[in-house]
């Protein structure tokens, strides 16, 4: 699993506090999180945008925008918010998801 955003997007610490709680949380149950940037960055992390998503390598894209939603794209979910804590709900919803308590 992939998660990529804009390095420079508004709410990147929010985004950011998301991918770790991924990499830690979904990291016993079997599933590798990395952490990618959708364009040049600073922090030496590759760039991944939902044309690089396969069914083997799924990929997250979080972005802060004008709504709040989810969508699938092939094998990319794009993650749209317009605010941090929007972002929060939408980790919680989908690592609910993940663990099967919501589907």
């Amino acid at each position: 699993l992939i998660i990529t955003s804009d390095p420079e997007d508004e709410s990147k610490d929010a985004i950011g506090l998301l991918a770790y709680d991924f990499q830690t949380t979904l990291g016993p149950s079997g599933v590798t999180a990395l952490v990618a940037f959708t364009a040049n960055n600073t922090f030496g992390r590759p760039i991944v945008t939902c044309a690089n998503a396969s069914i083997y390598e799924p990929i997250i894209h979080i972005t802060t925008g004008k709504r709040n939603a989810v969508s699938l794209n092939q094998s990319c979910i794009v993650v749209e918010s317009s605010s941090k804590p929007g972002i929060i709900r939408i980790r919680d919803r989908l690592l609910y998801a993940h663990y099967g308590i919501i589907s």
